[in-house]
């Protein structure tokens, strides 16, 4: 499912920048269980474990601001560990929706990025100084 994200991917688009990562389920007729996870901060340089700010992105159309905890990755024997935006389990899609409960849902990216960067502002200030929400 990413490289078909990535395909779509505008130049001016959020997902060039800061850290992003799609989570959910990509059989056909389980749409409702996608989300996309953005964040302004840089993963890697945060470490595992850490708490972070996140906008995800629903696959009906609506937008979330939550948080997240990092996650020490690796794809295969094969690649690098990485540092993933969310924990994740094998084939549960459910464990994500927790990250939106209760929530207030935006319609528009526009508006939850507004959000977003109040919430990275005043919540993590440590994040401000090096995100692109300034």
């Amino acid at each position: 499912m990413v490289p078909k994200l990535i395909e779509q991917i505008e130049n001016k688009s959020l997902l060039n920048h800061g850290t992003w990562d799609y989570y959910g389920n990509p059989q056909k007729g389980k749409e409702s269980e996608r989300y996309l996870f953005w964040t302004s901060v840089d993963t890697d340089k945060v470490g595992a474990n850490k708490q972070i700010p996140v906008i995800i992105s629903t696959a009906d159309g609506k937008f979330y601001i939550s948080s997240s905890t990092t996650a020490r990755k690796r794809k295969s024997s094969d690649y690098k560990p990485y540092i993933a935006i969310a924990p994740t389990g094998k084939d549960n899609s459910s464990q994500y929706k927790p990250y939106i409960a209760g929530n207030e849902p935006f319609n528009t990216l526009e508006d939850a990025y507004k959000a977003y960067a109040n919430v990275v502002k005043n919540e993590y200030p440590n994040f401000y100084h090096n995100s692109i929400t300034k």
